[in-house]
C-alpha cells in the first residue's frame, strides 16, 4: 500500500509539473511501440487550475474547448485490440495515445483521458473496461468516441490461458484468478486443466464485458460502434470505413498493417476448438 500511494504521489507531482508549463521542453516519450506517455501536455492558461483540479479530484463536470476528435477502444482481453488500435492510428494518422494509469493499457485513468483532449493531435488509446458507470460518465463528460471490441467467448478463453501460460510469475494475471486459483497450480497444470481455471475465473468478466455495453442508457449516451474480432482479423479496412463517427476520415487506409510485427499480430481464429468435449460440456453448464 505505502509502495503504491508513494507512486501515485509521484504521477501526481509529475501531472501539476506538466500542466503548469505551457512548452514541452523534450519530445514525448513513447513505449516503443508508438503509444505516448508525456504527462506534459499544452493547457491554455485561462484553463490550467480547472484542469489540475478535475484531474487530481476525479470531477467530470468540466468544459473542454477545442475540437480535437479522440477514440477509445474498448475492449475484451486478447480481441486484436493492439492490432486495432495501431491500425486505426496508421490509417487515420490520429497519435496511438496510452490511456491507463502509470503506462498501463488495460484500464481507463482519468487524468490520462483529460489529457488527451489537451494534445495536438486527434487520438485513438485503448482499454479493457466494462461499461461500469463512471467510465460512461468520462467518456461522456469528454466527449469520447467509443468503440466496443469484442471476441468469441471460447476462442478468447484459450487465447488468454495461452497468454498467461507464458508468463514467468503471476505480474499482470488477473486478480481473480491469483485470489481463486494459485498461479503455481495453473502453471503446472495440463492444458485441460489450465483452460478449466481461465473459465472458473475470466468467464464471467467477458459475459460481464459484453452485456454492460450493450446497455439501453450506455448506447443512449455515448457515440458507440460494435465491432467483432472476426471483422477486425478478416476485413480491418471494413471496420475502418464503418465507424460510427463524423469526425472520422472515411477514406481508404495508407497501409494495411502486415501480420508478424511486434504487437500487430492479430491472432489465430477457431482457437476455441482446442477445448475438449469434456470441459466444453462442464462450461455449458
Amino acid at each position: 500500500m505505502i509502495k503504491y500511494l508513494r507512486k501515485v504521489k509521484r504521477k501526481c507531482k509529475e501531472y501539476i509539473n506538466g500542466v503548469q508549463r505551457r512548452v514541452r521542453p523534450t519530445p514525448s516519450p513513447t513505449d516503443g511501440v508508438g503509444r505516448t506517455w508525456d504527462m506534459d501536455f499544452n493547457v491554455p492558461a485561462h484553463k490550467q487550475k480547472e484542469v489540475l483540479d478535475s484531474a487530481l479530484m476525479g470531477t467530470t463536470d468540466i468544459s473542454v474547448d477545442g475540437d480535437h476528435h479522440n477514440v477509445i477502444i474498448c475492449a475484451q482481453k486478447k480481441s486484436a485490440s493492439t492490432f486495432l488500435l495501431n491500425f486505426l492510428g496508421e490509417s487515420l494518422s490520429y497519435e496511438v495515445f496510452g490511456i491507463g494509469f502509470d503506462r498501463g493499457g488495460g484500464h481507463l485513468y482519468y487524468p490520462r483521458a483529460l489529457a488527451a483532449k489537451f494534445q495536438d493531435n486527434p487520438t485513438v488509446s485503448r482499454c479493457h473496461e466494462p461499461a461500469h458507470w463512471y467510465t460512461v460518465d468520462i467518456l461522456d463528460a469528454l466527449n469520447f468516441d467509443v468503440i466496443v471490441l469484442t471476441r468469441n467467448l471460447l476462442d478468447a478463453i484459450v487465447s488468454l490461458c495461452d497468454h498467461y501460460s507464458n508468463y514467468d510469475c503471476e505480474y499482470g494475471v488477473s486478480e481473480e484468478m491469483i485470489s481463486s486459483k494459485s498461479f503455481g497450480e495453473f502453471k503446472n497444470s495440463n492444458r485441460q486443466k489450465k483452460i478449466s481455471i481461465i473459465i472458473d475465473t475470466c468467464a464471467r468478466d467477458y459475459i460481464n464485458f459484453y452485456m454492460s455495453w450493450r446497455d439501453k442508457v450506455v448506447k443512449d449516451r455515448l457515440n458507440v460502434s460494435y465491432v467483432r474480432y472476426k471483422e477486425v482479423s478478416e476485413k480491418p479496412e471494413k471496420v475502418l470505413k464503418n465507424l460510427n463517427t463524423k469526425k472520422a476520415k472515411k477514406s481508404e487506409p495508407k497501409k494495411i498493417i502486415s501480420e508478424g510485427r511486434a504487437n500487430y499480430n492479430k491472432g489465430v481464429k477457431g482457437r476455441g476448438n482446442d477445448i475438449s468435449e469434456k470441459t466444453y460440456k462442464r462450461y455449458r453448464k
